[in-house]
């Protein structure tokens, strides 16, 4: 198990780096960084993968509900026993590493600590651009949305996963990334 910055340490580094420009975060960083690595629209899904590709769906769009709803116990099933979650903000420098199922839970339940709203993860934009019998990388975008006393938008996240199938054919995270554009406010609200 490994964890890399604490929920103190989370709410510190949102922080926004400055740029020449002032704008935050800067046109194209996630490409620009080498999260994003989306290839020509060459891939043909066959019949037989598309199981597959609805699986590999399957897990991003758990991960949103299973965070929203609070379950931490749930999180794990999505990862392989070493896989990790990246968490950066609008560069490629992370804010966050967590590896093992432990120090992932964890995580989720520190910065859910801290929210006192409802979140809503919508995943959209689903890309897989490399897959295998029993590896795949895939890209989806997330719109977080926030319920207070009314709603507004949370975050706006780039999900960069690498997959593994395992013997039993689920598909689960070695490595999640994400990206976060820009976060409005912080662990506090």
């Amino acid at each position: 198990m490994k964890r890399i910055l604490t929920a103190t340490a989370l709410a510190a580094s949102f922080s926004l780096p400055a740029f020449a420009d002032g704008t935050f975060p800067p046109q194209h960083w996630a490409t620009d960084a080498g999260i994003v690595a989306v290839e020509p629209n060459t891939t043909v899904i066959g019949a037989e993968q598309v199981a597959d590709v609805l699986n590999i769906q399957q897990a991003f769009s758990r991960w949103g509900v299973y965070y929203d709803e609070g379950r931490s116990d749930l999180v794990p099933s999505l990862f392989t026993e070493a896989g990790m979650t990246v968490t950066t903000l609008g560069s490629a420098e992370p804010i966050a590493t967590n590896e093992g199922h432990a120090a992932i839970a964890e995580y989720i339940d520190a910065s859910l600590a801290g929210q006192l709203d409802q979140r809503r993860h919508v995943l959209t934009n689903f890309l897989i651009d490399e897959m295998t019998e029993t590896t795949a990388k895939a890209t989806a975008y997330g719109t977080v949305i926030k319920a207070a006393d009314g709603l507004s938008i949370g975050a706006m996240v780039y999900y960069a996963g690498e997959l593994e199938k395992g013997e039993d054919g689920v598909w689960k995270f070695a490595k999640l990334t994400i990206g976060i554009d820009d976060y409005a406010g912080n662990l506090s609200n």
